[in-house]
């Protein structure tokens, strides 16, 4: 199967016939071969003015391949936060990244009609009014005498795109998609909004922070051991007349021993707690409270007809206040952009930037990875044959979501072309998120994994991002790790397999110290056969933690100060995994396509080189401070940063790595690690 793989893989540019080799750093071979190598024509950008040879490779590998550009390099000013302070190659993209979603996001056409709705609302306010009072008409409320009629009017409310009182996120839970109810701030649906406040984490990343957690989900209906059914039946109703199946629907139970936990970023315990009472309220409210509850959730609709907006014919906008509401309108619709449209916005990208091709040709290479830590697996010397194919069968059973679903979800893609107000363009994107989870509830996890996903602005198309989500066993691959610098058809291959290291890299956290606790479907289960494997796991993580912590972080600025191997732990095995796999991949890759000699060293080289060019970076001692320690410059304290710095993400990688040193012929220095020393997990 690897030989198929590698027949077709990616753009092929090895040609049989010589090539000049001007690069100083390859060793003359002893031996001339009989048979001319292979040779790669593909483009090498790597800049060799950007090295500082006068640093050894074996003592320093990132000041060796990047040390002139970090001498040259001017760390950016920290402005406000430590995190500022830092300078990327992913920098010098031309465009950007982010300025290429910019860009596709202006010609979102359904985006163009939102602002220029936002422009004209005040030339439309009778149809907002007949939009309004129709949704309050139909779903009952205006007529409610009972708790539970305004209960399902909320719920009939909610479906037709009016801002619910509480979110319901998607997340996997005994191999389907469920939805979580979490907890809606009042500013997520009306005009005063705080941009201050700490980003959610999504419920997958809360339980991937917290895989305790998974024990303390319960559904809203059927068969369970525990009471909260009962205990939050109000909430049940809503989403019952949301026309959402509540036995997909999940609450955490025994809040009062979560609420240590920061659950939703960096929120205060107190700013937790106060939520979490928020969703018990429900059940002794009043009549008069529930249906004051509802209304107030009406936010930028009735922000449009107070008193206080219109003028006394209550047809019109003031002058004054129009230009007042604008400016907080247009807040609210980035607010719900980010919130309601991630799924939307993430289709306009892929189709923008992700080929059918493109998206074929990296699930190829995802297979190609596949099987070579299948073979890796095989042939480690540490597992039992029983935690062999324990892990074998979780790789095999790992979901690969690569660029884009494989088809796309209607319910999730609003059409706002007809609609006559700004009202109603901001019901039908509301509705549509409702009718997204109401098509996705319940379904699947392996099919419908990835649609759950770029439901969430933080981890949705448009993000430069790639992840590995304990609870479906998935691999994500968005875009950005698609595209230049990382992978370029044009570009010499061994730049593009020094990229695919995310691919290995995300693999391999399905195997670090959480991702070991889980089985093959996402749910709690070691992969461990015996008690024996797991400590010899561990054992060789402890290993990991102390090569990672004898790093200077920044040997001049800040003498005798260490990395912290323990807090980057989980991300260190999949760095150094994932590089594993991408080199072997590389080695086979060469080996079928005939390199020998100079050429086979040098492409092995220009791997590692590669490899250490996706890391090249300059900051200070804010961003170390902060990102490393989670100390900000003001002194106040944050979680430090899961990955290590980036200059330890190179020197720790490589001076573990066999390859490194036959490829360079490392045989001393301050990285040098006798062979029996060199760290290998996966």
């Amino acid at each position: 199967m690897l030989a198929a793989i590698l027949t077709c893989s990616l753009s092929m540019t090895f040609t049989s016939c010589s090539e000049d080799n001007d690069d100083p750093i390859v060793e003359p071979t002893p031996e001339v071969p009989d048979t001319p190598s292979a040779v790669d024509k593909g483009t090498w950008r790597f800049d060799d003015s950007f090295m500082d040879k006068s640093v050894k490779a074996g003592d320093d590998f990132f000041m060796y391949c990047n040390g002139n550009w970090w001498k040259e390099m001017e760390a950016p000013e920290a402005e406000g936060d430590g995190d500022n302070n830092f300078y990327g190659r992913d920098s010098e993209s031309t465009p950007s990244f982010p300025e290429r979603i910019m860009a596709i996001d202006e010609k979102n056409e359904l985006l163009k009609k939102l602002n220029a709705d936002v422009r004209n609302m005040d030339q439309n306010v009778g149809e907002a009014i007949n939009t309004f009072y129709g949704v309050l008409n139909e779903s009952g409320i205006a007529t409610a005498t009972t708790k539970d009629e305004v209960l399902r009017a909320i719920g009939k409310m909610a479906a037709m795109g009016v801002a619910s009182p509480f979110r319901l996120d998607p997340f996997s839970h005994q191999g389907k998609i469920c939805l979580m109810v979490t907890p809606q701030a009042k500013e997520e649906c009306s005009i005063q909004l705080d941009f201050e406040s700490s980003r959610r984490l999504s419920v997958n990343e809360m339980l991937t922070a917290h895989p305790e957690l998974a024990s303390h989900v319960t559904p809203l209906a059927g068969r369970t051991t525990r009471a909260i059914s009962n205990n939050f039946a109000a909430i049940k109703t809503v989403v019952e007349n949301m026309g959402i199946d509540p036995q997909n629907v999940y609450i955490f139970d025994e809040f009062v021993n979560l609420k240590n936990l920061y659950l939703f970023g960096n929120l205060t315990e107190k700013e937790v707690k106060d939520d979490l009472d928020a969703l018990k309220e429900w059940e002794t409210c009043s009549f008069e409270d529930a249906l004051g509850y509802a209304l107030s959730y009406e936010g930028v609709d009735t922000a449009f007809f107070s008193t206080e907006h219109l003028n006394a014919t209550g047809a019109t906008l003031t002058k004054q206040n129009r230009k007042a509401t604008l400016v907080s309108t247009q807040m609210l619709i980035e607010k719900l952009t980010s919130s309601y449209l991630p799924y939307q916005r993430s289709k306009a990208t892929a189709d923008e930037l992700v080929s059918p091709a493109l998206k074929s040709q990296y699930k190829q290479i995802a297979e190609e990875m596949r099987t070579v830590f299948a073979q890796r697996i095989q042939d480690n010397n540490w597992m039992s044959e029983g935690s062999k194919k324990n892990a074998l069968d979780k790789l095999n059973n790992m979901i690969f979501n690569i660029g884009y679903p494989d088809e796309w979800l209607k319910e999730g893609l609003p059409d706002i072309t007809n609609c006559k107000s700004l009202v109603e363009d901001i019901y039908t994107i509301r509705k549509s998120y409702i009718d997204l989870m109401r098509a996705i509830a319940g379904k699947d996890a392996k099919t419908y994994s990835f649609h759950a996903e770029i439901c969430q602005d933080n981890s949705a198309l448009y993000v430069a991002n790639a992840f590995y989500v304990l609870h479906t066993n998935s691999l994500n691959i968005l875009p950005f790790y698609m595209l230049p610098p990382y992978y370029d058809a044009a570009q010499n291959q061994a730049l593009n397999y020094a990229g695919y290291n995310t691919l290995g890299h995300e693999m391999t956290h399905g195997f670090d110290l959480h991702g070991a606790n889980f089985d093959k479907y996402g749910d709690l289960g070691s992969i461990w056969a015996n008690a024996a494997d797991e400590v010899e796991f561990k054992r060789r993580a402890a290993l990991l933690v102390q090569c990672y912590s004898s790093f200077d972080v920044l040997p001049n600025e800040m003498p005798g100060v260490k990395a912290n191997g323990e807090a980057t732990i989980t991300e260190n095995i999949a760095d150094l995994g994932g590089t594993e796999i991408a080199y072997q991949a590389y080695l086979n890759r060469l080996k079928a396509d005939g390199f020998n000699g100079d050429q086979l060293k040098l492409q092995k080289q220009r791997f590692f080189r590669g490899y250490a060019d996706e890391y090249r970076s300059k900051y200070g001692k804010e961003f170390v401070n902060q990102i490393a320690f989670g100390i900000k410059p003001d002194g106040s304290k944050v979680n430090p940063d899961a990955h290590s710095l980036n200059k330890e993400r190179v020197n720790g990688v490589v001076s573990n790595m066999d390859g490194w040193y036959d490829a360079f012929d490392i045989k001393e220095g301050a990285l040098f690690r006798a062979p029996a020393d060199r760290i290998h997990i996966w």
